[in-house]
């Protein structure tokens, strides 16, 4: 076992008889709780055929007593990289911030937000791209060609520590609030290792929208250009796509300004994630 929360447990496993040995992730949920593990299974057939950006589903099943998804096994997640606070902070940042913009580009390709944006849910592969994983809580913002409307879903949905500011409120989500959590997301692999400053994990639920938005509008502008993408996702209308070329597009001409050539240029948004001795699948 090699993890295990309120949705049940997920193992580290081989199929029994399989010559190449190969690893999977074995997620098991009681049947009880099978609704959120049979949502990812069907949200994962939806994107099978959508690259890297997502984990491979082998298998899934439900038995006499639980119910099980099996796929890709990537060991290395975001939430186990440290960005250490010196001059390669900024660009390990945005590098960040360009493989999981794609991700979640993708996925709202698909006409699905996932609601769940955190470090934990990004792992990387051996070449240093992003997968996006646990679809859970995912659901569609779109249905039969029409965006659903704005309003009230009645509880609150995702993680607190990431969630956006209307989302803490129980508002639904659109694309929008994936878009504040992947800021929220990068602020917090950001400042997670500077000792002198005091993020909002230990704030109570009700004051954590109001120290994220100070932090955020405070913080960002130490990153160009996130503090200017941040307004414009939090200005964005419920209905209204967030311009993610337009956001890459910055990024990607701040990461230039630090590099002499192309070559480095790559070099800095390949920039190796897999510390400590760990490394990826």
């Amino acid at each position: 076992r090699i993890g295990k929360g309120g949705f049940g447990s997920v193992y580290k496993c081989t199929i029994e008889g399989n010559p190449k040995n190969q690893i999977y992730a074995l997620k098991v949920v009681p049947n009880s709780r099978s609704k959120s593990l049979e949502n990812e299974k069907n949200i994962l057939d939806e994107l099978k055929n959508s690259g890297n950006y997502f984990p491979k589903k082998y298998d899934a099943a439900c038995c006499a007593s639980f119910y099980y998804i099996a796929m890709e096994y990537i060991s290395f997640s975001l939430d186990k990289v440290t960005i250490p606070q010196d001059k390669t902070a900024n660009i390990k940042v945005l590098s960040i911030a360009l493989k999981t913009l794609e991700c979640i580009k993708v996925l709202h390709e698909h006409d699905i937000i996932h609601r769940d944006i955190k470090p934990a849910n990004f792992l990387i592969w051996k070449d240093n791209t992003m997968c996006l994983i646990d679809f859970g809580l995912s659901t569609h913002y779109r249905v039969n060609g029409k965006h659903i409307d704005e309003g009230y879903g009645g509880s609150v949905v995702g993680t607190a520590l990431y969630q956006s500011i209307r989302s803490h409120r129980g508002e639904i989500s659109s694309r929008r609030d994936d878009m504040e959590s992947w800021i929220y997301l990068l602020l917090f692999l950001f400042k997670r290792s500077d000792t002198n400053s005091e993020l909002w994990e230990n704030c109570e639920d009700s004051e954590m929208p109001i120290k994220k938005d100070k932090m955020a509008r405070f913080e960002l502008n130490k990153i160009p250009p996130l503090g200017q993408i941040y307004e414009n996702i939090r200005s964005l209308p419920f209905k209204t796509p967030p311009n993610y070329n337009d956001y890459r597009e910055q990024i990607l001409n701040e990461i230039k300004k630090s590099a002499k050539n192309e070559d480095e240029i790559n070099d800095m948004i390949e920039t190796n994630l897999l510390d400590n001795g760990q490394e990826g699948c």
